[in-house]
């Protein structure tokens, strides 16, 4: 499994491997997450050997709001929550998800 993971050249690099064995060890799954500060999800998945390893070989992936947009922002365009919003999410954060569950 972790012959996938790079060295991303970033001091973290140790770190990230020791978390990604750490989950992988206990069948734990990483949770790919849309949130303001985190990198796209197809970075995320890459960084985790492009691969959910948890023991029920599931993929989650949280699209909470859409890429650079605030949760406060993301709030006040979706609220009350009973409708579906027009271009709330971009079209390739969509196939960016889809593609990913399909290399899972």
């Amino acid at each position: 499994f972790l012959s996938g993971l790079k060295d991303i050249g970033h001091p973290f690099s140790r770190t990230l491997y020791k978390y990604f064995d750490m989950l992988y060890n206990r069948g734990i799954g990483h949770v790919l997450s849309h949130w303001t500060w985190l990198p796209p999800l197809w970075k995320q998945f890459t960084k985790a050997g492009k691969s959910f390893y948890n023991s029920g070989r599931q993929s989650i992936i949280r699209l909470l709001t859409p890429l650079r947009m605030s949760y406060n922002d993301s709030y006040i365009r979706t609220y009350p929550f009973n409708k579906v919003v027009p271009d709330i999410m971009p079209p390739e954060t969509v196939k960016e998800t889809v593609e990913i569950i399909k290399a899972a």
